[in-house]
């Protein structure tokens, strides 16, 4: 029992802090003082609270052209609870500053709008206006994030196989050969797979 207690004296620390700014997030450990994991806001791909065990979640962050995904645990599920609202704040800020640092780029994205045109304008709270090409693949996107959001994930799953059969023949190969290698087990896990390759 001695020989335990000393042997645990030399492992390394797990305890980590979770630091989250305006544009990215890093993992930094106490015990070696290094950041371990560190991401822009651009290229997570999702971030989820785990639905078994409340206290874990996982982040999918891009890594040159893969996709690695990174499972935490913590104290508790209110600890997750905590940083699932701070990320989402975070993103909704970053998300709002780079669509006014797009226009006053001259750029054509906005954070939010409605219609179905090829093009929009939306005033944003500075009363300024931002353009929007509604045919744009990441505001399509978002739109489709925004409309399976408050969906069961049957309802999602059964609107994405509608949406990714008017993909190209190719682009649907792809896919269908993404979903056999990773062999999703649930609707919530086959949604991932096919919102991850969408993006």
């Amino acid at each position: 029992d001695s020989q335990d207690s000393v042997s645990s004296l030399h492992e390394p620390s797990r305890v980590m802090v979770l630091q989250i700014s305006h544009h990215d997030l890093a993992l930094i450990s106490l015990d070696k003082k290094v950041a371990i994991l560190q991401c822009k806001f651009k290229d997570i791909s999702s971030v989820s609270q785990g639905s078994l065990k409340q206290d874990m979640f996982g982040i999918v962050a891009r890594e040159g052209s893969t996709f690695i995904c990174y499972i935490l645990n913590c104290l508790s599920g209110a600890v997750v609870s905590e940083i699932m609202g701070t990320l989402q704040t975070a993103f909704a800020a970053a998300y709002s500053k780079q669509g006014a640092g797009a226009n006053t780029a001259n750029s054509s994205m906005a954070s939010s709008t409605t219609g179905s045109t090829t093009g929009s304008t939306t005033s944003t709270q500075s009363g300024t206006q931002n353009q929007v090409c509604t045919m744009c693949p990441l505001h399509q996107l978002h739109r489709l994030s925004q409309e399976i959001g408050g969906m069961s994930q049957q309802a999602a799953h059964d609107l994405l196989v509608k949406k990714v059969q008017l993909l190209p023949d190719k682009e649907l190969n792809d896919l269908n050969h993404k979903m056999q290698i990773e062999a999703p087990e649930s609707f919530e896990e086959s949604n991932e797979v096919i919102m991850i390759y969408l993006r």
